[in-house]
């Protein structure tokens, strides 16, 4: 479980963000937006990929504003960072999936900690009332979150979805 260890994106993973970037960037460009705003989490592989994309972005004449935000961390897995399922207590796994939504992992968090934190962001930056695009650059458990509150998802279906390295989704919020 990666969690909030802070690794660099690979070569892979830097082309897939150009690739994605330059996708976003005609999006935009098509649809005559000509600034974006881009919240990232604080990570290395997030601000890494805010960069790419603001670089990018920027070839393309699109104005771009970055800012780098602890709220868009991916969960704290506390005492299971850098562990294999396999390594932990299979009762306290068990226990997890039994109520993995309000579970908090031992010195860590749980999706509803997550949810709470990423519900307060968007509503402190004014996310919903802007008409200013905005790119979230953040983790997959960030991501469902997100995905759930712009959506107004039920838990059950937030934790559903899974995200891939270099997933981006378009919303449009009305």
């Amino acid at each position: 479980m990666q969690g909030r260890i802070d690794s660099s994106l690979c070569r892979e993973g830097e082309a897939e963000v150009l690739e994605s970037s330059t996708l976003i960037a005609r999006d935009l460009l098509e649809s005559k937006r000509s600034s974006v705003r881009i919240y990232s989490s604080t990570l290395k592989r997030c601000v890494e990929t805010a960069e790419i994309i603001s670089r990018n972005l920027s070839k393309m004449n699109i104005k771009n504003s970055v800012s780098f935000h602890e709220s868009l961390v991916e969960m704290s897995f506390g005492e299971w960072e850098g562990k294999k399922k396999e390594e932990i207590d299979k009762e306290i796994i068990e226990e997890r999936s039994r109520n993995i939504w309000s579970f908090k992992i031992p010195s860590g968090e749980s999706y509803q900690d997550v949810y709470e934190r990423v519900k307060t962001f968007i509503n402190e930056n004014k996310v919903k009332e802007n008409t200013t695009p905005v790119i979230f650059v953040g983790h997959e458990k960030t991501c469902q979150c997100l995905d759930g509150i712009l959506n107004r998802m039920q838990k059950e279906d937030i934790l559903r979805n899974r995200y891939s390295n270099g997933e981006f989704k378009k919303y449009v919020i009305s």
